[in-house]
């Protein structure tokens, strides 16, 4: 298990209970609400967003969509 403190909030990565196998997720906007497969996704609020996305893609992450905003809020999509 792994955990990770962001604030309040406390992320728990852990493996599978016994007795339940992993199975292979659908695509991305495929049926994630529907099936309750995993997580679809989390977000993590940064004080400067184009800073953070420079900052994964200099790092090696993959950026699944650059900022943009949506009813007032500025978010991305990493990977």
């Amino acid at each position: 298990m792994h955990f990770l403190r962001l604030g309040g909030l406390a992320l728990v990565a852990a493996p599978y209970p016994p007795g339940i196998e992993p199975g292979v997720p659908p695509m991305y906007g495929d049926g994630m609400y529907q099936g309750g497969f995993g997580v679809a996704h989390f977000g993590l609020h940064v004080d400067d967003l184009d800073d953070a996305v420079d900052s994964v893609r200099r790092l090696g992450g993959k950026i699944l969509s650059e900022a943009r905003e949506n009813a007032g809020l500025r978010f991305a999509y990493l990977g």
